[in-house]
């Protein structure tokens, strides 16, 4: 069974695959990849469920104000009108970028029995019903290793 999903504020693409035995989490994003792979022995049978923003619409918002910063600066080298027409789109879109942040949606996440977080699935969109299955049989998996080490 697998599930991918994309998160946009990250610019990363999440493959979890689950196998016989373990479960192997791809993350792919522009600034390079990782695969980690964890046996469901390793895995805490409790699963946690919520409601999250994703902190990276801030990491945006800042980014746009940072690039904004240059013509703040200069900004004595622009008549009022010109620095209002510049600057208005970067303001609009960073405060756009921070509005996101507050955006909540549901997620579920497995952690390590050391307490490391080893699976982060959304449970938004479109394939909101083959993500809640994935967890389901996530959950079932991480049960049955629980138990057949506990017997």
């Amino acid at each position: 069974m697998e599930i991918t999903y994309f998160i946009p504020a990250q610019l990363c693409k999440y493959v979890i695959e689950a196998l016989d035995d373990s479960v192997v989490v791809q993350v792919k994003g522009a600034l390079g990849q990782r695969r980690m792979q964890f046996d469901y022995q390793e895995l805490n049978p409790r699963i946690i469920r919520g409601k999250t923003g994703d902190p990276g619409w801030s990491n945006i918002g800042w980014f746009i104000l940072i690039l904004a910063l240059p013509l703040a600066l200069f900004s004595r080298y622009f008549t009022r009108e010109s620095y209002l027409i510049i600057m208005t789109p970067f303001l609009v879109l960073a405060a756009a970028a921070f509005i996101l942040r507050y955006i909540q949606f549901d997620y579920a996440a497995i952690h390590t029995k050391t307490g490391h977080p080893a699976v982060f699935i959304w449970l938004r969109g479109q394939d909101r019903r083959e993500r809640e299955n994935m967890v389901q049989y996530l959950t079932q998996k991480v049960h049955q290793a629980d138990s057949s080490r506990t017997t």
